[in-house]
């Protein structure tokens, strides 16, 4: 997903001899993101009534809990 430009790579500290890999979406990863989730499923899922979330209600949250995301894609964080 680094390699497409859908996320950055990050080296940061992680504890006191190492480091680790923070991943954080670009835009082009959100507009991936989007498109993948507006594509119509194969199939029609059978849930329950009460767990159905839409794709786009997964989106506004995401979008929501991340300000990076908000600001890359136009929108402010609600």
């Amino acid at each position: 997903m680094e390699h497409e430009g859908l996320v950055e790579g990050e080296q940061v500290r992680w504890g006191p001899n190492s480091t680790k890999t923070r991943y954080s979406i670009t835009g082009e990863g959100i507009r991936a993101f989007r498109e993948w989730m507006s594509t119509p499923l194969d199939y029609a899922p059978v849930r329950d009534a009460a767990h159905t979330v839409s794709r786009s209600d997964v989106c506004d949250r995401i979008t929501a809990c991340c300000p990076s995301a908000a600001r890359s894609n136009g929108r402010a964080p609600a």
